[in-house]
């Protein structure tokens, strides 16, 4: 690249990078805006326990996303405080978003 990068494109080249990664570690769904991620993560197989209850298993979890950035120096915010562990409603970019109900709505 030649002579200054923009502003967003400083920001976009290492979040394509680390979607990149996120892909190969089984997280194939990912939306970015910016510094923004918004991570899912969909069912690989579903199977039925002893009782007959679905159990869905996933390809990857947020230990396994937060092991592998951790070894990159990768600063997220704690879950806790700004995130969620793979929910079905997600608020992202001020759309509150009800994946089970195939919803968006507007935050208040």
């Amino acid at each position: 690249m030649k002579g200054l990068a923009s502003s967003g494109n400083n920001q976009g080249v290492p979040a394509d990078a680390l979607i990149g990664l996120l892909k190969h570690h089984g997280v194939d769904e990912v939306l970015k805006m910016g510094d923004n991620f918004c991570l899912f993560h969909v069912p690989v197989s579903i199977t039925t326990d002893k009782d007959g209850v679905l159990v869905a298993h996933f390809s990857t979890d947020i230990d396994l996303v937060l092991m592998f950035t951790s070894l990159l120096g990768i600063p997220w915010h704690p879950v806790a405080i700004k995130g969620q562990c793979f929910t079905s409603t997600v608020t992202y970019v001020s759309f509150l978003w009800d994946l089970d109900n195939h919803m968006v709505s507007l935050l208040p």
